[in-house]
């Protein structure tokens, strides 16, 4: 017999004793809740991340415009001055 082969009647029998299954049993329940409570501990820990990264960049972004600003009237002041004497 082939694993395909063997795969497959597997398969069926998950679905037919899935069938059965109208209402979930309390174990599923308990399955169910403990993997939505994963997932959300997942969802929160990627947000968290997300925003310490785009508040870094944010942060990066302006201080390096800032300190672009500080060199640009430096050297304007410098210009000035030269030009004064």
């Amino acid at each position: 017999m082939f694993h395909f082969e063997r795969w497959n009647i597997k398969i069926q029998k998950q679905k037919s004793t899935k069938s059965h299954q109208k209402y979930p049993t309390q174990e599923n329940l308990r399955q169910n809740e403990a993997v939505e409570n994963a997932v959300s501990y997942v969802a929160v820990i990627f947000l968290h991340n997300n925003f310490r990264l785009s508040r870094e960049r944010h942060l990066r972004t302006h201080q390096s415009d800032t300190e672009n600003e500080i060199l640009v009237n430096f050297k304007k002041r410098s210009k000035s001055s030269t030009h004064l004497m």
